[in-house]
């Protein structure tokens, strides 16, 4: 079995984000189908397909559990191409799970987190096609690209460019920078192409601090289903959403969705080079073997209502 998709889960009750997930995951193993379902991911991922004819269930049924185990973030579903079109695959996301119902008084881990308007770039070097809108509107001419500096820029809720790159700072205030023992960024994203087509792969590269991390395969530009969050009046024939993206740096490594893409590369190369900001780029290199573009969605956008999350622990 493949060791970089190793995580546990660990809850202490006395914490209230704690409690919130613990009742999530409880209600995923409150059912023997779905327990049935995490024994056969154990073997490795499997299509919804797979998992009904193996359980013998109906396929809808099958996908009702599933989205079950995903919310309570048990499982992770990718969608992978087809001669048909695409499926989803299912695959282990945790190995352990313990709760503490009582522990003794101890010093926790502090997390400090910080929300960034997915407008708020300080740097981008893009090629067309390009667009930004907001909430209410297109925020520019499509496929200007003088444009996307334009003032507006802060009101965007959804992003998009061909290849090319864009930066983000995020203040440290007064985090003790040698205390940090983990970094996570969490985004919406997927690839971009005219109007939108679920089978559209783009290597999408993330650097911290000038330090290339690694790179995430988007799968497509999702449009087939509208996006939870849209404004009334995005088309139908535009993207619809993306995929949510973890990004964690650890004493271990880089993870992305929990899967280990970079050994070298950990926190303490990280907080070397922390001044008063760290700086995100999020880059489509035009050699790249897809060069698919992006999209980024902020909190009314899409199917996840946040903006750019970016959470330091900092051990006491």
């Amino acid at each position: 079995m493949d060791d970089t998709y190793l995580r546990e889960f660990k809850f202490n009750i006395e914490n209230d984000q704690d409690a919130e997930n613990l009742v999530k995951v409880s209600r995923a193993l409150s059912s023997l189908d779905r327990v049935k379902i995490l024994k056969l991911l154990n073997k490795g991922p499997l299509s919804v397909l797979e998992i009904s004819q193996k359980l013998d269930l109906p396929f809808s049924t099958v996908a009702n559990h599933i989205n079950v185990l995903e919310d309570a973030r048990l499982i992770m579903v990718e969608f992978t191409p087809t001669f048909k079109g695409h499926q989803k695959l299912c695959s282990r996301m945790v190995t352990n799970y313990h709760v503490d119902i009582w522990s003794k008084a101890k010093k926790k881990d502090e997390i400090f987190t910080f929300e960034m308007p997915i407008g708020m770039f300080v740097d981008a070097k893009i090629h067309a096609p390009c667009g930004m809108a907001s909430e209410e509107r297109h925020l520019m001419v499509s496929d200007q690209v003088e444009q996307f500096y334009n003032t507006e820029r802060a009101k965007a809720q959804i992003l998009w460019f061909k290849y090319g790159y864009i930066t983000y700072r995020f203040p440290l205030n007064n985090i003790k920078k040698s205390k940090i023992s983990e970094i996570n960024l969490e985004l919406e994203l997927c690839s971009e192409t005219a109007y939108y087509k679920e089978n559209w792969p783009s290597d999408i590269t993330f650097s911290l601090n000038n330090i290339e991390i690694g790179s995430f395969l988007s799968l497509g530009d999702y449009g087939k289903k509208r996006g939870i969050l849209n404004p009334s009046w995005w088309s139908d024939s535009d993207t619809q959403h993306g995929v949510l993206v973890s990004i964690t740096i650890n004493n271990q490594g880089t993870y992305i969705n929990n899967k280990m893409v970079n050994g070298e590369v950990k926190v303490q190369n990280i907080i070397k080079n922390l001044s008063s900001f760290l700086e995100l780029k999020i880059e489509i290199k035009e050699d790249a073997e897809h060069v698919g573009g992006i999209n980024l969605f902020g909190k009314r956008f899409g199917n996840y209502s946040q903006d750019i999350i970016l959470k330091f622990k900092v051990s006491s």
